[in-house]
């Protein structure tokens, strides 16, 4: 998990050392934590205004600022936000707020470990949910341009996607709802990517490209076979070592691999 920038408006001192110590319970990595006492101290920071931070923790009950009144203020100031916003109160009758301004949650203080930690893990998860069919679309987009370039394929990542050489892809293995892609660039450094991205979800895509599903679990790149073995049934041993036993489509994987690599 990439490190996460945070801001907390909130004019109670004592529940931003509560705040800051929560997040150290949670073990949640930080790039940056700002805290304001007030909406004109956010409104100052010309950083903050900008709107270029991952979470924004606003406390509804402030004064003379609510932080309803607040969050329409920055509604109209920033007009594409990175953040989202979770509001923080002491009544949970405040909760139908939350939902009239779209915010991604609320948490009822005081705070406490479990629902803080939950509201992030939450956030997390929800930046790398299944793509909308408009992000399918780009995805598919992106796959290449054959007859001159390399396929491509645009991976998602927290802070958006990697777009990734198909090539360079030595397979993929099934890890539960996420995906761990193994790709071995031109200086020949495998990276092993997570993904929140189920292993049918990629072979739609990388199907197309030559690769094939040799196990429940496991989507190779055929020109990344270095060794066909005939124990258990047949093995594949691919460039990053790893051995892959077929169970699937066994006579079509053969077939695929030996059309492009010749037997005497």
């Amino acid at each position: 998990m990439d490190p996460l920038s945070i801001i907390t408006v909130d004019d109670d001192l004592t529940a931003h050392v509560v705040f800051k110590k929560l997040l150290k319970k949670c073990n949640i990595q930080l790039s940056e934590l700002k805290q304001f006492l007030s909406p004109e101290l956010f409104l100052k920071d010309g950083e903050a205004r900008r709107g270029n931070f991952d979470l924004l923790f606003l406390d509804i009950e402030m004064s003379p600022v609510n932080g309803i009144t607040f969050l329409e203020q920055l509604d109209e100031l920033i007009s594409h936000p990175k953040y989202e916003v979770i509001l923080l109160t002491s009544h949970e009758n405040f909760a139908l707020e939350a939902f009239k301004h779209n915010v991604f949650d609320y948490l009822l203080k005081p705070l406490c470990e479990e629902s803080l930690n939950n509201c992030v893990q939450k956030w997390i998860s929800q930046k790398n949910k299944i793509l909308k069919s408009e992000e399918v679309t780009l995805l598919k987009n992106l796959i290449d341009l054959r007859k001159h370039h390399p396929s491509k394929i645009a991976i998602p990542c927290l802070k958006g996607y990697e777009i990734v050489n198909v090539d360079e892809i030595v397979r993929c293995e099934a890890d539960g709802n996420y995906s761990k892609i193994s790709v071995l660039n031109h200086q020949n450094k495998l990276n092993v990517m997570l993904v929140s991205r189920k292993l049918k979800d990629l072979g739609h895509i990388l199907e197309e490209e030559g690769f094939l599903r040799v196990h429940n679990s496991h989507l190779i790149n055929p020109d990344h076979v270095v060794r066909i073995l005939k124990e258990h049934g047949g093995i594949l041993e691919m460039i990053d070592g790893t051995k892959v036993r077929i169970t699937k489509n066994k006579n079509d994987v053969f077939n695929t691999i030996f059309q492009k690599i010749p037997r005497p």
